[in-house]
């Protein structure tokens, strides 16, 4: 999933607090 990709990072950035969290939405939400 799109979150998955975004919570790993390069291997220069290991040890550095990464991650993403979202939902599913029908309508568009910020």
């Amino acid at each position: 999933s799109l979150m998955d990709i975004m919570s790993n990072g390069p291997e220069w950035a290991d040890g550095l607090p990464l991650a993403a969290e979202g939902e599913i939405s029908e309508t568009y939400k910020k």
